[in-house]
């Protein structure tokens, strides 16, 4: 869709806006929830992503030259990792596994 309107940031904030939509679908998942709404919760969840990360490598692709689309794919693949290791590493600094409470069995809570 994006090689044929020749527009990417469309589809970022389409993707960007049903990652929202997903995240917090899926902060309302209970124990009963029905497995037909967790499917389409995860199945949104699972179309923002593939709308948010393929658009920046399509971008890219377009408007590099034919010679230069290999090293502009790689640089957006370089920066999309440098971002996953840094927001892997926010949960632990937010809130630190070695806390006593995250020592203490379950049992003993």
């Amino acid at each position: 869709m994006i090689e044929r309107t020749g527009q990417y940031k469309p589809f970022l904030i389409t993707g960007t806006a049903l990652s929202v939509q997903a995240l917090v679908g899926v902060s309302q998942v209970q124990v009963g929830t029905s497995l037909w709404l967790i499917g389409t919760v995860l199945a949104t969840c699972g179309l923002s992503i593939g709308l948010a990360q393929q658009s920046p490598v399509i971008g890219v692709q377009l408007v590099a030259s034919q010679g230069d689309i290999g090293a502009a794919t790689g640089a957006v693949t370089l920066c999309r990792m440098a971002e996953m290791s840094v927001i892997s590493q926010i949960p632990p600094v937010c809130r630190p596994m070695s806390s006593p409470r995250y020592l203490r069995p379950a049992a003993l809570r």
